[in-house]
């Protein structure tokens, strides 16, 4: 079986079609209206606070900002930033765009958030996040808004995107409810 994985939506259905072939459909849907609740509270808690542009980078250079790959606008990742009150900083329609220093210079994103377990694993969160010291007037690094993800996070398509979601709003956000 082969299934479409761009929206949350596809991934409600593939969860759908899947309890259905286990025969665990009850189950299934108990899951994706867990989800949805769970989205739907987020969305809740943070439409009292100003949108905010957002930059989710997936890949890169350590020590270095080259080689910098970015999750594009038309994906699932673009839907969590919403279910957050955050607008994706990017405006193109490539799915993981590489981008140059320049091209986040001119997005000029309020927020940054790097999903690099590997790279955290290997190097630290602190060494990553110092990366950005070298672009200081962009306005994520200016007001301290770089987030890297830990080594236990994932972004892949399946219902962990709700997990991701609650530990995005968490490093923005804190205890504001």
């Amino acid at each position: 079986m082969a299934f479409k994985h761009r929206k949350i939506e596809h991934i409600y259905e593939t969860v759908s079609k899947i309890s259905k072939k286990l025969d665990i459909y009850k189950k299934g849907k108990h899951l994706i209206e867990r989800s949805k609740n769970k989205l739907n509270k987020l969305r809740d808690k943070t439409r009292k606070f100003k949108e905010k542009r957002a930059l989710v980078i997936i890949g890169r250079q350590v020590n270095t900002l080259e080689n910098i790959y970015i999750a594009g606008k038309d994906e699932f990742i673009s839907q969590i930033l919403s279910s957050i009150n955050l607008k994706h900083a990017c405006s193109g329609n490539i799915d993981y765009p590489k981008v140059s220093v320049e091209g986040i210079i001119k997005m000029n994103p309020d927020i940054i958030v790097e999903v690099l377990p590997n790279l955290v694993e290997k190097y630290g969160k602190k060494e990553i996040k110092n990366d950005w010291k070298e672009i200081k007037y962009l306005n994520a690094v200016k007001n301290n808004k770089v987030y890297v993800m830990g080594k236990d996070f994932r972004l892949i398509p399946s219902l962990e995107i709700i997990e991701a979601a609650e530990k995005i709003y968490k490093k923005i956000y804190g205890n504001k409810n």
